[in-house]
C-alpha cells in the first residue's frame, strides 16, 4: 500500500486526543470559556495543530497517491476534490478550517475568545467528517491494491 497506515494512525489518533480535550473546554459556560485566557489559549493552541495534523494527513494522501504536487493547504485540497476523494461541500469546510489555523498563526489578534467559544460548540464535528473521509480513502486504496494484486 502506498500510504503509511502507521502515520496516519498516528496522526489521527492525536487529533483524537486533542478532540476530547477540545470537547471538555466546549463543556464550559460561554461567559467563563470568555474570560478565561488559560481556556482560550489552550483551545486556540489545540485547534491549531489538530488543523495542522489534519493537513499533513491530506498532504500525506496527496503526495503517496500522485494526485499532484500542491504548493499550499489549498491547492492540497483542491487535489483531493478534483480526483473525488473529497467533495466540494468537504472542501470548502476543511479549507475554512485551514483559514482559521493561518489566521490563528499569521493574524493571531484577530482570533476572539466568543468566536473560538463558537467553533467548541458548532465545528468539531468537521472533524469526524474528515475521519470518515480519510477512512473512505484508506478503503479505496486497500481495494485498489487488492485488485492489482
Amino acid at each position: 500500500m502506498r500510504l503509511d497506515l502507521d502515520r496516519l494512525t498516528a496522526k489521527r489518533q492525536f487529533i483524537n486526543d486533542n478532540l476530547a480535550f477540545l470537547r471538555e473546554l466546549a463543556a464550559m459556560d460561554e461567559v467563563v470559556f470568555v474570560n478565561d485566557r488559560r481556556s482560550f489559549y489552550a483551545a486556540v493552541h489545540a485547534l491549531q495543530i489538530s488543523i495542522e495534523a489534519m493537513l499533513d494527513i491530506f498532504a500525506h494522501i496527496v503526495a503517496r497517491l500522485h494526485l499532484g504536487i500542491p504548493r499550499n493547504d489549498r491547492e492540497t485540497l483542491e487535489a483531493l476534490r478534483d480526483k473525488s476523494e473529497i467533495s466540494q461541500e468537504r472542501f470548502e469546510r476543511y479549507f475554512e478550517m485551514s483559514k482559521f489555523r493561518n489566521k490563528v498563526v499569521h493574524g493571531y489578534i484577530d482570533v476572539n475568545a466568543p468566536r473560538v467559544y463558537q467553533i467548541l460548540q458548532n465545528e468539531l464535528g468537521d472533524f469526524d467528517l474528515f475521519f470518515a473521509d480519510v477512512k473512505h480513502i484508506i478503503e479505496q486504496e486497500q481495494a485498489r491494491k487488492a485488485n492489482d494484486g
